[in-house]
């Protein structure tokens, strides 16, 4: 914050050496106006941690991958995302991969924002589109339904995921990060 005495130190010492300048300060920091992002994790909206979001999906490892499917006996990775939104968050989303990606509901966020709870979408080929989805945890870990292995946890850092990472999305009504407090 400028002062009156610091203003006029300014003011003397510019117009002192006979020549008109124009003083602009910019304030460079969000803080200054009350406008600070908040950086918080989806889980905030209900009131849980990551670590107990973790724990809590850890019921579902193991649970075998089936296509279509919606229950313990076996689903697939977007009805997996599908009943933990639910099932967390009470929201319901579209029934396939793709459509979770263009949902309009679920906005892009950049890869260094994400936050347990947060989709991550993988496309095995670009030019067909997004074809998995899983639900990042932290550390760069994500658990999603394996065709191979069923509901587990996965690294974005593994070559196998890093070279098929399309992008991480976050629910509009979970999007703190879009508010200033």
């Amino acid at each position: 914050m400028i002062t009156s005495q610091l203003y006029r130190r300014i003011q003397n010492a510019l117009f002192s050496k006979r020549f008109i300048c124009c003083v602009i300060i910019t304030l460079a920091s969000s803080h200054a106006f009350g406008m600070e992002r908040h950086l918080s994790s989806p889980l905030v909206a209900v009131n849980i941690t990551g670590e107990q979001f973790k724990y809590n999906v850890k019921e579902y490892l193991g649970i075998p991958y089936r296509r279509g499917g919606a229950s313990k006996k076996g689903m697939d990775c977007s009805s997996f995302v599908r009943i933990i939104y639910k099932r967390f968050f009470n929201i319901e989303l579209p029934y396939s991969a793709r459509a979770q990606f263009n949902s309009s509901w679920l906005q892009k966020i950049n890869n260094i924002e994400m936050q347990s709870g947060d989709l991550v979408f993988f496309s095995n080929n670009k030019k067909k589109g997004i074809n998995h989805v899983g639900m990042y945890v932290s550390g760069w870990q994500f658990i999603h339904a394996s065709s191979s292995s069923g509901i587990m946890f996965s690294s974005l850092d593994d070559p196998y995921w890093k070279k098929r990472f399309v992008g991480s999305k976050r629910h509009i009504t979970l999007n703190s990060n879009a508010e200033f407090r």
